[in-house]
């Protein structure tokens, strides 16, 4: 198989995609995150078969990040996707883990893995759709002491 110079590219707008996705949510940049989609783009979580939150269009997309952040602040810990690109499309499969606090000073930890539809625009690579598959959540007060660690932390 020969990968050409577009196909390079192509991997690495994707992968530069992926990096900013993560970069806006945990710094609460909920506008720069929603353009990250298409604009009918699509982000869903499920737990085994069971839907859980989710928004669709860009403003619900913003709407959603910035309500959930408000709630949480952490940082996501995503490794290398594996990238299929066909053409204007693109689907990608990587796992992730999202260490958080909440305002409540509870630690969360999330284990899970993305499924992730992408389409060449005329703004370049966006999201199509994303699935969130969580495998492991765990929450619990900070350093396991009830109490302790209430304060917001910075990034």
């Amino acid at each position: 198989m020969s990968t050409t110079t577009i196909e390079v590219a192509d991997h690495l707008a994707i992968l530069r995609m992926d990096g900013e996705y993560a970069r806006a949510w945990d710094t609460g940049d909920a506008a720069g995150w929603a353009a990250l989609f298409t604009e009918d783009g699509r982000y869903e979580t499920r737990r085994g078969d069971r839907p859980g939150a989710g928004a669709q269009g860009r403003e619900g997309l913003e709407a959603f990040c910035r309500d959930t952040v408000a709630r949480t602040q952490g940082i996501h810990l995503c490794h290398t996707p594996a990238i299929e690109i066909d053409g204007d499309e693109a689907r990608s499969w990587m796992q992730f883990e999202y260490r958080a606090q909440t305002g409540a000073g509870q630690q969360m930890h999330v284990v899970g893995s993305y499924r992730t539809v992408y389409r060449r625009t005329s703004e370049g690579w966006r999201i199509v759709s994303r699935q969130s598959q969580i495998m492991e959540s765990m929450q619990r007060d900070f350093y396991g002491v009830p109490g302790l660690g209430k304060e917001r932390f910075s990034l």
